[in-house]
C-alpha cells in the first residue's frame, strides 16, 4: 500500500523492488510527478529504458515500483537536494551524474530556466503555470507557448487550445502567442 502523496515539492525516488535498483528526482508537484512515471511506464513509453525495461518484464505493473518521498523543499533549493541524492551513487537508472544535465522528463529538467509569463501571473516553472491557468492549458502547452512566444495562434491551436476558446473568440488567430500576454524571461547564468 503506498501512502498518500501531496501535491508539494520536493524530492522523490522510484525504486524497483525485485533488483533494489532506484532513480531520483526533483519536482514541483510530487503527486502529479508519480502519476507521469506510472502512466508513461503503463503505456510504454518512459523515457528511461532501463526503468521501461524492468517495468515491461515484471508481471505486477506499477506495483513493481515504489515511489517514495525523500525530502521536501522549497523549489529554488530542489536541484541541490537532487543533486547531493545523485552523488551519493544508490540511484542507478539515473542517466546522468548532474542533477542539471536536463536527461529527463519533468519540471528541473526542462532546457528553460527562469520565469514563464502568462496573462495570469508569472511563474517559475511550467508546472506552477499550468496550475495556475485553473485547467485551461497543459503543462505542455505553457512550455510550448511560453518558449515560442512569437509563434502565431493557428486556427488548428486555436481548436485545439481550451485556454484560447474560453476566453478569446476567433479573431484572435494570427495574432502572436507573445500579444496575448505569453513569454519567457531567462535567468541570468551565475558565474562564480
Amino acid at each position: 500500500m503506498e501512502l498518500k502523496i501531496e501535491a508539494v515539492s520536493g524530492i522523490y525516488e522510484i525504486r524497483h523492488l525485485a533488483s533494489n535498483t532506484a532513480y531520483v528526482g526533483r519536482t514541483v508537484n510530487l503527486k502529479k510527478r508519480r502519476c507521469q512515471h506510472y502512466s508513461a511506464l503503463a503505456y510504454g513509453r518512459h523515457s528511461n529504458k532501463s526503468m521501461q525495461r524492468d517495468y515491461d518484464a515484471s508481471r505486477e505493473g506499477k506495483s513493481a515500483f515504489l515511489f517514495s518521498v525523500l525530502e521536501y523543499g522549497e523549489p529554488d533549493h530542489l536541484a541541490e537536494l537532487e543533486q547531493a541524492y545523485i552523488s551519493s551513487g544508490n540511484y542507478r537508472y539515473n542517466r546522468s551524474n548532474d542533477a542539471l544535465s536536463g536527461c529527463g522528463v519533468g519540471e528541473g529538467h526542462h532546457r528553460y530556466s527562469g520565469t514563464f509569463k502568462t496573462p495570469w501571473g508569472e511563474f517559475p516553472s511550467s508546472y506552477q503555470a499550468a496550475s495556475g491557468s485553473e485547467g485551461l492549458m497543459s503543462q505542455a502547452a505553457v512550455w510550448l507557448v511560453c518558449g515560442n512566444p512569437e509563434r502565431a495562434i493557428t486556427r488548428k491551436a486555436y481548436g485545439k487550445s481550451r485556454y484560447l476558446m474560453t476566453t478569446f473568440d476567433e479573431s484572435v488567430v494570427g495574432k502572436r502567442w507573445s500579444d496575448l500576454g505569453f513569454g519567457f524571461i531567462e535567468k541570468a547564468n551565475e558565474q562564480h
